[in-house]
């Protein structure tokens, strides 16, 4: 959050917490035209996951979605267009207090680009420059985000993936079939279109990247966090699979 460089571990969630709108604001909401905002650290979703130290509410949001993620709660989410809304759970699946306090508050990249048509060094890249949408920010002081595309390329086998990954389909077998991180299912990433208001980049259930989903649309919801340097595995004995997993405190 300060600037300075920490070694810390990155934990992306394996499943989705559900089908929510990136930002589904429209024009009369905050957002520049009817189809949703792409600006995270405004964003419907930003503030679903998060604690509400690290955004300014927004009467237009009626206080739904505010915060349910973070505190382990119930209430009303925002998924479809023009601040359509349903109801959310995540009793079972938010973060406990001891989950909180792991976690630390650090700078997210909000870069964006106007092609998908990449390879992993080109989304890293892009994510860490300033080309944005005009008025959007560059980066993010936050706790929970989402993955970038460069999560998502790195994550494959790039000896044997040749394909950028807006081909990733052509060659499933080698791309998205050896990429730890797919899931099926259209899945939200934290980068915007550069080339306009409302487009955001995803992964699509066919394991590539589409630069042009309009946010207001509901996509699963992975959660990105960052553990705090002084977090330890406290078992000793865990693998790290998911029947014996690492435990920490």
């Amino acid at each position: 959050e300060n600037g300075n460089v920490s070694k810390r571990v990155k934990l992306i969630r394996a499943t989705s917490i559900g089908d929510y709108s990136w930002d589904n604001k429209n024009a009369s909401t905050g957002a520049e035209k009817i189809y949703g905002k792409n600006d995270w650290t405004t964003a419907r979703l930003m503030k679903l996951l998060n604690p509400s130290t690290v955004y300014t509410t927004d009467s237009n949001d009626n206080g739904n979605g505010q915060s349910l993620y973070w505190n382990k709660t119930s209430g009303t989410c925002f998924s479809g267009k023009n601040n359509a809304t349903t109801s959310c759970d995540f009793t079972s699946t938010g973060l406990t207090s001891q989950a909180q306090s792991q976690i630390d508050k650090v700078k997210y990249y909000l870069g964006g680009y106007n092609t998908s048509a990449g390879y992993a060094d080109d989304y890293y890249n892009f994510e860490r420059g300033t080309k944005v949408y005009s008025g959007r920010q560059t980066t993010w002081k936050g706790y929970i985000g989402l993955m970038y595309p460069s999560d998502y390329a790195y994550a494959t086998d790039l000896s044997v993936c040749t394909k950028n990954g807006d081909n990733y389909d052509s060659d499933t077998t080698n791309c998205a079939g050896t990429d730890w991180l797919f899931n099926s299912g259209i899945t939200w990433l934290i980068s915007p279109n550069s080339g306009n208001s409302y487009d955001a980049f995803t992964v699509l259930s066919y394991g590539y990247f589409n630069r042009g989903d309009g946010v207001y649309d509901a996509g699963s919801v992975r959660p990105v966090a960052y553990l705090k340097s002084s977090t330890q595995i406290v078992n000793g004995t865990g693998t790290g699979t998911q029947s014996d997993p690492y435990i920490i405190g």
